[in-house]
């Protein structure tokens, strides 16, 4: 009875592994950094926007480029540099991404990202790492977060400061 228990007890362990190892394949998918490098003469916050994926995004890297960048500013912040202050995430609950799901699917497949973020002129790079094997897409894009935090107040996805008082 001890030697089925170990049994079954291994083959747990074994499925639990094997899981975890496909799940750190899954990991591979593309991400993206934020980070910003100034502002421009509105006051708008310039960042520069590194994509890493395993396929070529050279066809669509200005979309995908311009698209993480008003995601960056939305759920995670702008990291700051030398010449910019770092910038709080405009949504600070990250449920709202599931809790509104429709919402930001309709956001990503009409392009309503391309109304809050301009790619700045010839900044746009897109090369392989050979070490990583992966590609980078890189840009400085320059975010309209103010209208941003309007539109998405507008829609209900975050609360204005009107609703403080």
């Amino acid at each position: 009875m001890r030697k089925l228990h170990r049994l079954i007890l291994l083959l747990l362990v074994s499925l639990v592994s094997v899981s975890v190892l496909a799940s750190d394949k899954k990991g591979e998918e593309d991400f993206f950094t934020i980070i910003g490098t100034g502002q421009n003469g509105q006051g708008h916050p310039i960042v520069e926007v590194t994509v890493y994926s395993k396929k070529n995004p050279t066809k669509y890297a200005q979309d995908l480029v311009l698209k993480d960048a008003v995601t960056g500013a939305m759920f995670n912040g702008i990291e700051s540099t030398k010449s910019s202050a770092f910038q709080k995430p405009i949504i600070k609950n990250a449920d709202v991404k599931v809790t509104k799901a429709a919402f930001f699917e309709a956001f990503d497949r009409e392009q309503q990202y391309l109304r809050f973020a301009t790619l700045v002129p010839q900044s746009l790079s897109v090369m392989k790492n050979k070490s990583t094997k992966k590609y980078e897409a890189t840009a400085s894009v320059i975010i309209d977060t103010e209208a941003l935090r309007k539109y998405l107040e507008e829609k209900n996805i975050i609360e204005g400061f009107e609703s403080l008082w």
